[in-house]
């Protein structure tokens, strides 16, 4: 048997992916969502390294690149920042697990012991829509982010093509997360928003201001919906949660939500 080895894996699911069924919008967001990530604004680049490998199974999916690289990595993070900052604003809600794991892998085949550890991150401690690192990452994460800072100190902007180098800011820029009321660390997708400016990346966003709203409403809307039903209220509480403290520390106050029913 081939030897396994060690890849960043994302795995993540759609919350409320029966509900959808059952209202057949199954077929668009399955399309949607695999619109995102072929097109997403780093991914299409072709500048990873390392092959990127994606698997789909119903609302399950995998982006796995190898560990052979921290420049992969940080961009690993931003094109993810960016795909759930899309799905969120297309009404696509996910949580997911982010981790470093041995896997073996092949064109049609994926198998070992990261996929299941990143399952379990999605399954058992995400609850909300967020994609929550494996904690041994934190650590690899802020040592990789001080090795990029460097490099874009020492290197002499020259020697790198304007795209590469352009790439390598909004990846220092993307490298963003938090610290969840529980311990956990989260992707900061809102920060996403904030990286576009002064980085010509050919992504095709609008203003920070209107994704913010869009992002609000959706929200306020389905804290609407599901008022009576208090587990996916909960969720989309969260949200509300996460959206207000993005508005405080970047100083869009006056799009916060002020007035929640609980």
């Amino acid at each position: 048997m081939e030897n396994l080895k060690n890849y960043y894996i994302l795995y993540f699911d759609v919350l409320g992916y029966k509900s959808l069924v059952e209202n057949g919008e199954d077929e668009y967001l399955i399309d949607r969502i695999q619109h995102i990530i072929k097109t997403n604004a780093l991914l299409g680049k072709n500048i990873f390294k390392s092959k990127l490998y994606t698997y789909s199974f119903s609302d399950n999916f995998l982006l796995a690149i190898d560990d052979s690289s921290f420049y992969d990595l940080a961009l690993f993070i931003a094109s993810i920042e960016l795909i759930q900052l899309d799905l969120f604003v297309s009404g696509i809600i996910v949580r997911g697990g982010l981790i470093k794991g041995p896997l073996l892998v092949k064109k049609n085949f994926i198998y070992g012991k990261g996929l299941i550890d990143a399952y379990n991150i999605e399954n058992s401690i995400a609850k909300y829509p967020r994609i929550v690192f494996d904690k041994n990452l934190i650590t690899e994460i802020r040592h990789i982010k001080k090795e990029l800072i460097h490099y874009k100190k020492t290197v002499a902007k020259n020697e790198l093509s304007e795209t590469t180098y352009k790439t390598l800011l909004f990846a220092i820029d993307c490298l963003h997360f938090q610290k969840d009321s529980d311990g956990h660390f989260f992707i900061d997708y809102l920060d996403g928003i904030k990286a576009f400016d002064g980085f010509d990346i050919e992504y095709n966003a609008p203003e920070k201001t209107v994704l913010l709203a869009v992002h609000s409403a959706l929200i306020e809307k389905r804290l609407n919906e599901f008022k009576n039903n208090k587990n996916i209220f909960e969720k989309y509480m969260w949200c509300c949660e996460y959206h207000n403290k993005f508005c405080v520390k970047h100083n869009y106050v006056d799009m916060m939500f002020y007035h929640i029913a609980h």
